[in-house]
Parts: structure tokens; C-alpha cells; sequence
């Protein structure tokens, strides 16, 4: 604390702060050296040593209910890579947030993550493929996410959805604390420091922006209120979308770029999915900006099942007409979920269950290939109702040869002829590979992978 007061505190006069904080670090550099033993006490004080020296901005003298910290990423090593230009933590009893940015001039949006243990891996695996996508509009990406603690369980929709929007207004404060700001005076631009912040970066940074992602498809109205009761200089421009900018949702920009390449692919099979009827598998639901305007850009579209972090949607046998009406309900209707779909007109053997459920014991003639999806991403809560069917699995952990990519397939313990093979199924030698971090499945030669550990029940 004594280095990080010395390094941030506005209120104490150095002639020379920089000479200060080399002195107060001297203490902390003499401490972790004098660590018997290189165990994971010594690994935990060096890094949060390296928080520190590379802590470039705070807010924490403003006297604000939350905590704003701004890092040099270059200064972290233990963050994986890439690493961003920026990065800005905000932290309160309410929430967690992380806001990535490549680059000086960079865009993206704002998620609410239900991802509590990892949303900056969700954050950085976003901000990587933003990066790609604004190289032709802006020059780098940016992505932002936050967690709301208190959020998560509340049973009641309205109740769930003001604390998101609390903690989303906490979370553009926070970043705007340790923002710059631009004032025209006199036909002139004039660059504003926030208020006691204590610098240790060369850029006054004075260009954020944000835009609506997952769960924040609503909110850039939000925003825009915060970022104007902060005298910000882009005004109702700091978040695109709202009641004065386009509405993603509604305008359903992303989907429609998305099924230009979807329609692509179709071409290539000699099939159009405006005309041709097609099963899909999907994740997200109705109430979302880009799975929901997405199933809803073709009407021969047949969803045999979709999940979110709320619900598993399983429809074996959609009715095209009937389904993509109930889909189109469920889109206009205010926080929707799968839960609201209507029971009776999904075919037998389907429903939707809970995501949290325990087990879900599933009837035929839930699609085997789905099963198996369904399987892995929740592990053996999954099975068929079926018996004389053993449908008990173990786990594998796998490396894929020559390459860092650790994943996860299933073995079947058992018979019966219903039950789907993976791993060891004899008339391919194709497995498909589960990787949790980015939630796809690749499917890899059984030659090319190697067991990582034994497997667990």
C-alpha cells in the first residue's frame, strides 16, 4: 500500500514522484526476494508487485463507491497473450468489469458476461476477432464486459434487469474516471485530466467509445445519460445505437451480415435456405441481437435446439411455419427466454429444461449428433430414456499434437444401439474435440491427439 499511495495519491507533494515510487519499491522488490522458496507464495507477490508498477492510472482517491484501475498490459507477465494497448479494470460490491482496447482509436461493445470465474478470457477472445472486423472502419477493437454479483439467481425478470443496468452504469462511470475529456473553448480544443488521477502513461487517452453487445442491446440510451452527466466530449455519440443512433437490435445489422455467408455456404451445397428447408443448432436465444434476428431471416429454418446460460431448448421435428412464428413472438416480447416458448408446439421428445438442471433424462427422437453436443457441454447430465441403455461416460483430456489446444472428448461405458460413440466409435477415425475456452467443437484425427490426464467419472 505504501507504493501504491506514494505512486497514485494526488495529495502528497514529491518534488519528484517518480524518485518516490523508486524508493518505495525498493521495500517490496527486498521482501519478495527474501522468499525462502520459489513456491506460489513468492508467485503470488510478484504479481501483484507487477499490478502495481504497472498500474498507469486510479481512480481511488476520487472517493467513489467503485474502484477504477487503469494497466499496461506490456508490464503484466502473466497475462496471456495478445496483450491489448489498454486495459481497465473496474471493481465494486455489485460488479466486475474489464474493457480491452488494441489501440489508441478503438470500438466495440459492453457485455453483461454471466461468466463470473473467467469473463476476461471471454473479453479477450471477443476483442481478437473485433480487432479483424474494425480494420476496415476504425483502426483497432476494443471489447468490455461485466459481471453482476447480485444479479445472478434473481428469480424476478424486472428485479435481475435494473441491477444489470445499475451495475452497466457503474461500469461506464468507472471507465470515464480515468478517462480524458476534450472541452472547445474559444474555437479551440482544450484536453481535460480527470479529476485527482495521477498519470504513468504519455497519452491523454481522451477517445473511448462503446457500443451494445450481449445482454446490453438496450442500453446504449444508458450510457450516453452517464457519459453527459460527465461534460464527455462525443455527448450522444460515445454509445452507438440508442434512441438517436442505430438500434442493433431492431435493425438486426449483424445477423444480416452474418447470412450473406451463411446463404454463401449454402450455395456452394447447392441449396438456398430461403427456398430449402434445414436443421440448425444454435446458442443464445429470441431475446438476443444476433441469434435472434438470425433465426428469424429465413422461414424454412428448423431449430432442433438452441442453449443459453438460462435454458436448454430441444425440438426434435419443428414445424418450420409454426416454429418461426413462435420464434417471431418470442423476439418482440420484452426479456424473453426459452422458458417462454410455448410447450405445445414442440415435437415429441423435446422441451426446455433449465440449464442448471441436474440431469435431463431426454425421450427419442432427440437427434443422436445433438445428444452427443449436449453431452460434452454438460457433461453426463444428459441421457436417454431408454431401457436397458447404460448411459454412463467418462471424460478425456486431450492435447492435439504439435499445438497448445487442450479439449475434451467422451467415451461411452455401455451398450446399447441407440447410444451414440465418440471416441472410440470404430468406423471413423475422426474425433470431435470440445474446447471449453472458446465453447466450439473441432474434430481432429484420433492420430493427432494425446491424453493430457486419466479419465475422470
Amino acid at each position: 500500500m505504501s507504493l501504491f499511495s506514494v505512486k497514485f495519491d494526488p495529495d502528497i507533494d514529491l518534488p519528484d514522484r517518480g524518485r518516490g515510487v523508486r524508493l518505495a519499491d525498493d521495500p517490496v522488490s527486498d521482501a519478495i526476494s527474501g522468499v525462502a522458496t520459489l513456491d506460489d507464495a513468492a508467485f503470488v507477490l510478484e504479481t501483484f508487485a507487477s499490478l502495481i508498477r504497472a498500474t498507469v492510472r486510479t481512480n481511488f482517491y476520487q472517493a467513489k463507491p467503485h474502484i477504477s484501475t487503469k494497466f499496461d498490459p506490456s508490464g503484466i507477465d502473466v497475462l496471456p497473450t495478445p496483450r491489448p494497448a489498454h486495459e481497465v479494470w473496474v471493481y465494486s460490491p455489485r460488479l466486475e468489469g474489464v474493457h480491452l482496447r488494441f489501440g489508441r482509436t478503438a470500438r466495440g461493445g459492453l457485455r453483461w458476461s454471466d461468466r463470473q470465474e473467467d469473463f476476461r478470457t471471454e473479453v479477450l477472445g471477443l476483442v481478437k476477432a473485433q480487432a479483424i472486423k474494425n480494420a476496415v472502419i476504425v483502426p483497432d477493437g476494443a471489447k468490455g464486459g461485466f459481471y453482476a454479483k447480485l444479479a445472478t439467481g434473481m428469480a424476478d425478470r424486472t428485479a435481475r434487469l435494473e441491477e444489470g443496468q445499475e451495475c452497466y452504469r457503474t461500469f461506464i462511470r468507472g471507465l470515464l474516471d480515468v478517462t480524458y475529456n476534450i472541452r472547445f473553448e474559444d474555437g479551440g480544443e482544450v484536453t481535460v485530466a480527470p479529476e485527482r488521477v495521477v498519470r504513468y502513461d504519455d497519452d491523454d487517452d481522451a477517445y473511448l467509445v462503446v457500443a451494445a453487445d450481449k445482454g446490453t442491446a438496450t442500453f446504449s440510451d444508458i450510457a450516453n445519460d452517464v457519459a453527459g452527466s460527465y461534460g464527455y466530449w462525443l455527448s450522444d455519440a460515445f454509445a452507438s445505437g440508442g434512441s438517436v443512433g442505430y438500434d442493433h437490435k431492431r435493425m438486426g445489422i449483424t445477423a444480416r451480415g452474418a447470412w450473406e455467408s451463411v446463404k454463401i455456404h449454402f450455395s456452394e451445397l447447392g441449396i438456398d435456405p430461403q427456398t430449402s428447408g434445414f436443421t440448425a443448432v444454435g446458442i443464445g436465444d429470441m431475446s438476443g441481437d444476433v441469434f435472434g434476428n438470425g433465426m428469424l431471416l429465413s422461414r424454412h429454418i428448423r431449430l432442433v435446439g438452441a442453449f443459453d446460460h438460462r435454458h436448454i431448448f430441444l425440438d426434435p421435428q419443428p414445424d418450420s411455419a409454426a416454429s418461426f412464428c413462435e420464434r417471431e413472438r418470442l423476439f418482440r416480447l420484452p426479456r424473453s427466454s426459452w422458458d417462454d416458448y410455448d410447450r405445445t408446439l414442440i415435437s415429441a421428445g423435446g422441451g426446455v429444461w433449465p440449464r442448471d438442471a441436474r440431469r435431463l433424462n431426454l425421450a427419442k427422437p432427440v437427434p443422436q449428433l445433438l445428444l452427443w453436443v449436449l453431452r460434452i457441454r454438460l457433461r453426463s447430465r444428459v441421457a436417454l430414456v431408454d431401457e436397458g441403455v447404460n448411459m454412463s461416460y467418462k471424460y478425456r483430456t486431450v492435447r492435439v499434437r504439435g499445438t497448445g489446444l487442450v479439449g475434451t472428448i467422451a467415451r461411452k461405458h455401455g451398450s446399447g444401439p441407440d447410444t451414440y460413440e465418440t471416441s472410440k466409435d470404430p468406423s471413423t477415425s475422426v474425433v470431435p474435440v470440445f474446447f471449453e475456452a472458446t465453447g466450439e467443437i473441432r474434430f481432429f484425427d484420433r492420430s493427432m491427439l494425446e491424453d493430457v490426464v486419466a479419465p475422470v467419472s
